[in-house]
C-alpha cells in the first residue's frame, strides 16, 4: 500500500474514534461513572469509592459529574446508593440533571415592563435543556389615582405619561382634529299613581258640549305630550358630521379638559392593541341631524374601521355624579362643564316653568337632575397622540307637574304628576394622522 494511501486511512480512523468518542461525551449517562454506557454496579463501587476518598475526580470531570447524581457538587454515600438502586432497576435517573450556568438573552436576568425574558439552561450530563421565555409585563397602571393634574406612573417603573388633562388637550391643537359623530336619546315615563281631579261640573259640562272628559284621557293626553317632549330632546344634536368633514370648529374645540382634584371617581390606564380599539367600534354610528330632526347613518366598516394602528393606551375617566340640588345656588364650574361644556342647572331651568293665566295655574318643577359622564381615550402608544375619543353623558331629572283650572271660582280640574326624564349624549371623535377619508 502506498504511503499516501496508509496516512489517508490513518487519518480517517482517527476522525471516526474521534466522531464516536464526541458522540459518546454528548450522550453521556447519569450515574454512568466509568463511561460504558450503562449504569451498573461497578459504577455504585465508583462512587462509593469517591465518596470516602479513594477515588479523585476533578470537580468539572465527567466521572464527577454522573456520580454526583443529585446535583450538590459532592460525590457522597447517598449517590452511591442512588446508582446501585438504578443498576437493579430500583431508580429512573431520568430525572437527575447537573446543571450548568443559566445563559439571559441580552443580560436580562427577568421580564420587566418593556423587556422579555429568554433563558437557556443546559444539563452538563446529558444536554438537556431548560428554557424559560416569559413576555414583557406591560407598564403597571393599577394605582394611578383620580386627580386629572397629575403625570400617570407606572408602579412597576420609572415610566411616566403626562396628567389627564394634558393628553385631553391635544384637541386645543385643531391639526389633530378630524371627524365626531354625536348621537342622544331621551326617554320619559310618568310615575306610578298620578293625581288627576276633574271636578263634577267640568264633567257636566264636557258632556254638554257631547265630550267626554274623564281622568285616564287627560292622562293619556299628557303621555303623549310628555313622550313628544322627549322624542324633542333628540333633535339637538348639531349638524350632520360625515367622515370627510373637518369640523373642529362645529364642536371638537369645546372639548378640552379643565378637570381638578375631586372631579373623578375612577382613573383607568390599559394598554392595549389597535385592533382591539377597532373591535370595540361599531360598525354603523348613527346620529340625528339638528336640519330636519333627519337621522342619518354612517357605515365606518371601510374607513374608521379599516385603519392600521399599533400599539394603543386607554385612558378612561369616570366623572363624580353631580346633583342639581347641590348646585342650583352656586355659580362654581362643574365637572360636566370642565370637560363636557354641559351644565345641568340649564335643563332644570328650562324645566322650572309657571303660568298663571285666565284661571289656569300649570307650574313645572325639577326636583332633581344627576348628571353623570365618562371619557374614552384613546392614544398612540408611541407619540401619545390622540387616535380617537368618547364621550359618554347622561342626566336623569325627576320632575313635577302640578296644575290647578277654575272656571268662575269654581275648581274644574286638579292634578299633580311625576314625571322622570333621562337623557344621553354621545359623541365620538377621531383624530387627524390615523384614519383617511373616503373616497
Amino acid at each position: 500500500m502506498k504511503p499516501m494511501k496508509k496516512s489517508l486511512l490513518f487519518v480517517t480512523a482517527i476522525v471516526c474514534f474521534l466522531f464516536v468518542f464526541a458522540l459518546g461525551a454528548a450522550a453521556a449517562v447519569h450515574g454512568d461513572v466509568d463511561g460504558s454506557g450503562e449504569v451498573d454496579v461497578t459504577d455504585a463501587r465508583y462512587a462509593l469509592r469517591a465518596s470516602v476518598g479513594l477515588e479523585n475526580y476533578a470537580p468539572d470531570s465527567m466521572e464527577f459529574l454522573t456520580a454526583d447524581v443529585d446535583g450538590n457538587n459532592e460525590i457522597e454515600v447517598t449517590d452511591a446508593r442512588t446508582i446501585l438502586r438504578a443498576a437493579v432497576g430500583l431508580e429512573n435517573l431520568d430525572a437527575f440533571h447537573s446543571w450548568g450556568d443559566t445563559v439571559y438573552e441580552n443580560d436580562v436576568t427577568e421580564a420587566s415592563c418593556t423587556q422579555a425574558l429568554h433563558s437557556e439552561t443546559v444539563c452538563r450530563i446529558c444536554g438537556e435543556k431548560t428554557v424559560v421565555d416569559a413576555p414583557a409585563l406591560a407598564h403597571d397602571f393599577s394605582d394611578v389615582g383620580t386627580d386629572p393634574t397629575s403625570e400617570l406612573r407606572c408602579a412597576r417603573c420609572d415610566y411616566k405619561l403626562p396628567s389627564f388633562n394634558a393628553l385631553v388637550n391635544e384637541l386645543k391643537q385643531n391639526t389633530h382634529f378630524y371627524s365626531g359623530f354625536v348621537y342622544s336619546s331621551s326617554n320619559g315615563k310618568i310615575k306610578p299613581n298620578p293625581q288627576i281631579k276633574i271636578s263634577l261640573a267640568a264633567k257636566l259640562a264636557a258632556r254638554a258640549a257631547g265630550e267626554k272628559l274623564d281622568e285616564n284621557t287627560i292622562l293619556d293626553q299628557l303621555t303623549q305630550e310628555m313622550t313628544q317632549t322627549a322624542d324633542g330632546y333628540n333633535s339637538y344634536v348639531g349638524s350632520p358630521r360625515l367622515i370627510t368633514d373637518r369640523n373642529f370648529d362645529v364642536i371638537g374645540s369645546g372639548n378640552v379638559s379643565n378637570l381638578i382634584a375631586g372631579d373623578v371617581t375612577e382613573m383607568t390606564v390599559e394598554e392595549t392593541e389597535g385592533v382591539d380599539f377597532i373591535a370595540s367600534l361599531p360598525d354603523t354610528l348613527n346620529f340625528v341631524s339638528a336640519y330636519g330632526n333627519a337621522t342619518f347613518s354612517e357605515d365606518i366598516t371601510n374607513s374608521i374601521k379599516a385603519a392600521q394602528i399599533g400599539a394603543v393606551k386607554k385612558v378612561t375617566v369616570k366623572l363624580k355624579d353631580e346633583k342639581y340640588s347641590q348646585l342650583k345656588d352656586s355659580t362654581e364650574e362643574t365637572a360636566l362643564q370642565r370637560i363636557m361644556g354641559y351644565d345641568i342647572r340649564a335643563l332644570a331651568d328650562e324645566l322650572n316653568q309657571k303660568e298663571d293665566a285666565d284661571g289656569m295655574l300649570f307650574e313645572m318643577k325639577c326636583n332633581e337632575a344627576v348628571g353623570s359622564g365618562s371619557v374614552v381615550y384613546y392614544f398612540d402608544s408611541e407619540t401619545l397622540m390622540p387616535i380617537a375619543a368618547v364621550y359618554d353623558m347622561s342626566v336623569d331629572c325627576d320632575q313635577s307637574i302640578v296644575m290647578d283650572a277654575k272656571s268662575g271660582g269654581i275648581s274644574m280640574m286638579s292634578g299633580n304628576i311625576g314625571i322622570t326624564l333621562l337623557n344621553k349624549n354621545t359623541t365620538y371623535y377621531f383624530f387627524d394622522g390615523y384614519f383617511e377619508p373616503k373616497a
